[in-house]
């Protein structure tokens, strides 16, 4: 298939790929990384990747952390140090951690380390980084909380824990601004 035309981020008619110029075509293959709740009120999301179940993450009540189902393992997904601090454990090994300086995030773990920083202040949105190159951006999901993201070059385990830290945030921005608007 030749390479597509020369305009960045549009689509292409018919088939609906989003097509790169021909001087920096490389073969990406892009993930694309869903959380969903299992129920609409509920506090256990179903995890996927391109659209096919990898994770199950069953939130905690009252703060943040829950176990998650990964690849037959479960983990230990929790919050410490005054929530400046997330960890996905399993049989006791920190696997990858997460912790916050300022308004970003450094996330280490199988063998890399990134940054998840937003792009903008106005939106919730937040970008994965290493190094310089941008690997994929986390969106929120629609009506029911969920989150979605389309990353690439990124082990899955890793793209769920990212995941967890991004919906957890959104999560605790949420109950922060119902708290206030409540306080009448």
């Amino acid at each position: 298939m030749p390479c597509a035309p020369a305009f960045m981020g549009r689509v292409r008619e018919g088939d609906g790929r989003r097509t790169v110029p021909a001087a920096i075509h490389r073969t990406l293959e892009y993930v694309m990384l869903e959380f969903k709740r299992e129920r609409a009120f509920g506090r256990t999301y179903q995890v996927l990747s391109d659209g096919a179940p990898v994770a199950r993450w069953s939130a905690r009540a009252w703060k943040s952390g829950g176990d998650v189902e990964l690849a037959d393992e479960v983990f230990e997904f929790r919050s410490a140090n005054w929530g400046r601090t997330f960890e996905m454990r399993s049989k006791g090994a920190v696997r990858a951690e997460a912790h916050r300086s300022g308004r970003r995030w450094s996330v280490t773990g199988y063998d890399g380390e990134y940054e998840l920083a937003r792009p903008s202040g106005l939106r919730g949105n937040r970008q994965l980084v290493q190094g310089t190159r941008v690997l994929g951006e986390f969106r929120r999901g629609g009506w029911g909380g969920g989150l979605t993201a389309e990353l690439t070059d990124v082990p899955l385990p890793l793209q769920v824990f990212a995941g967890l830290v991004v919906l957890s945030l959104q999560h605790r921005q949420r109950a922060g601004a119902a708290a206030a608007s409540s306080g009448g």
